[in-house]
């Protein structure tokens, strides 16, 4: 079960607009072309997830800070023996 689903990156989503209505340089065109393959990457793997036939918990995009240092889960799996990340 999905209780948090997994939205489109801003940056990506705010790339998508721009290069709609004007060309990127060839920087900006990589950063969006990355992102964008990250987060079709993320999608196939959510397709994958969702397959599963054991009853977990699933987290998406889960932002953290320890140690006034902020990191991302892209996934979290929780089942009834172990957390996966």
């Amino acid at each position: 079960m999905i209780y948090k689903r997994r939205d489109k990156p801003i940056g990506l989503r705010m790339l998508e607009l721009l290069s709609k209505r004007m060309s990127l340089d060839s920087k900006t065109m990589q950063q969006y072309v990355s992102l964008k393959k990250g987060y079709e990457g993320e999608l196939f793997f959510d397709t994958f997830i969702n397959e599963l036939k054991e009853e977990c918990i699933i987290l998406n995009d889960l932002l953290l800070e320890v140690n006034h240092t902020v990191f991302q889960i892209d996934s979290l799996l929780i089942t009834q023996e172990k957390i996966q990340l």
